[in-house]
Order: C-alpha cells, then sequence, then structure tokens
C-alpha cells in the first residue's frame, strides 16, 4: 500500500512540475530559455512575413525586407529592403541591402553584394568582390571571387572561375579552373590532351545550343561531312605552308651555291 501510495506522489509531483513550466512558458512568451548568448561571435536573427521576430538570439534589423534569415555574425547586417535572402557564416552579405533572393553559405561570402540579387553562393569567400552581379552560382572555396558585376556566370570547384570579373554567362568547371573574362565561354577540367581508352571511339560534337552529343558528328571515330571539310581546309594550309617553306629552301640553296661560286 505505501508502495502504491509513493508511486502516486511521484507522479503528482511530476504533473505539477509540467503544468508549472507549461504556465511560464505562457505567462512570458517573448523570453529565451536555453539559449546560446553567443555575444559579438555571431549573429542570428530571421525574419519571417516581414515581421522581424528575433529567433532564437539576436534579431535583424527592423525594416529587414521578408522572408530574410541571417546566422553569423554581422550576416546580412546592412540589409535594408532585400527580401528572400539567407546568409549563413560571419559577414556573409554583410553589405547587402536591396539585392533579393541571393543564398550565401560560408564565410565572407557574396560579402560585398549590395544591389545584386539570385545569386548563390557555397564556400568560404564565394562571390567575395561581387557587389551588383546577379543570376550567379559559385560553388567551392574562392569560386567566382573576383567577379564584381559580371552575371549569369556558373562556376564549380575551389577556386574556379578566378580570372573573370564583369563577364556574363561564363562557365567553369574543376578545381582551379581560372576562364577568363570572356563572355559566353566554357572552361573545363580533365579534357584537354586526355586520351580515351580503345579505339574507334566516336567524335564529340555541341550544337548552338550547347548540347553535347556524338550521333549526327561522328561515327565509329570517323569524322563527319562538315568536320572532313574543316580538317580538309587544315591540311591544304599546311600543304601550301610546307611548299612555301620547300621553295624558300631551293632559293637558299641556289643563294648558297652562287656565293661559294664568287
Amino acid at each position: 500500500m505505501k508502495t502504491t501510495q509513493l508511486k502516486m506522489n511521484k507522479v503528482s509531483n511530476l504533473f505539477a512540475m509540467v503544468v508549472m513550466v507549461a504556465m511560464t512558458f505562457v505567462a512570458f512568451p517573448s523570453h529565451s530559455y536555453g539559449q546560446l548568448d553567443c555575444g559579438t561571435n555571431c549573429q542570428v536573427g530571421g525574419s519571417f512575413g516581414g515581421n522581424n521576430d528575433g529567433y532564437p538570439v539576436l534579431s535583424l534589423p527592423s525594416g529587414v525586407g521578408a522572408n530574410t534569415i541571417a546566422v553569423g555574425y554581422l550576416a546580412l547586417n546592412s540589409n535594408t529592403t532585400g527580401i528572400d535572402n539567407t546568409a549563413t557564416g560571419a559577414s556573409a552579405l554583410e553589405y547587402n541591402t536591396t539585392g533579393p533572393h541571393n543564398t550565401a553559405d560560408g564565410e565572407v561570402a557574396l560579402v560585398y553584394n549590395t544591389t545584386g540579387g539570385d545569386n548563390t553562393a557555397m564556400g568560404a569567400g564565394a562571390l567575395f568582390y561581387n557587389t551588383t552581379g546577379s543570376g550567379n552560382s559559385a560553388i567551392g572555396y574562392g569560386t567566382l571571387v573576383n567577379v564584381t558585376t559580371g552575371s549569369g556566370n556558373t562556376a564549380i570547384g575551389n577556386s574556379a572561375c578566378q580570372s573573370v570579373t564583369t563577364a556574363k554567362n561564363v562557365i567553369c568547371v574543376g578545381q582551379s579552373v581560372a576562364g577568363a573574362n570572356v563572355s559566353n565561354t566554357t572552361y573545363v577540367a580533365g579534357i584537354y590532351n586526355t586520351r580515351i581508352p580503345g579505339k574507334g571511339n566516336p567524335l564529340v560534337c555541341i550544337d548552338k545550343a550547347g548540347q553535347l552529343g556524338t550521333k549526327g558528328c561522328a561515327k565509329s571515330g570517323t569524322p563527319s561531312a562538315e568536320q572532313e571539310t574543316i580538317n580538309q581546309e587544315h591540311r591544304e594550309l599546311i600543304d601550301s605552308q610546307a611548299r612555301q617553306i620547300a621553295e624558300l629552301q631551293q632559293r637558299l640553296s641556289q643563294l648558297e651555291s652562287l656565293i661559294a661560286k664568287k
């Protein structure tokens, strides 16, 4: 009987404790419980639907654009009306003001962006110097780091597309593929001077839409008619240059004979 009574008392005490905790949260909904105070080492805040609710440690400044989330010291620190931005990492999107739809994940990613929109930077220092460029996608440490106003560029791989600054629609794939500041160009690692095993491999061609393929341009390693025409032009050019060199050598020999007779 005593054992049963003790169990009932424990249950009653536990229930009372749960009720007290619940009443505390109801009475003080704006207080934070069990949260880490990061001080100056991190900044965490959120803005949902235009209301800066301040979850969970430090709220973003009032007036911040809707659907904006910042995690990290000085992340989105200057944002005013830029909407739908997500910054994760110290100083990520720090100077963004009105640029919308940006995602920065990594320390100082998109740090100098101000009005550029629709950018994605995944990696520390990605799109570091970008200010007004839009529609850029950078994945990897230091990718597209030197872009300032260029738009529509895509870089995958650490330090990829470092030579691009103002160009548009440049694609770089592969670690340290620097590319060039020339619009509408593509640079891919691991292709140049790489031999494919086996024989009779088809050639690869590309159409004006940028699609790669093997049909319609080669069959069993034999060039297509269009490619064969190009090859023939190259062969004729080489043959012409060879004839010119042979003629020069013949004239040189004749000149040497005349000199020897004198």
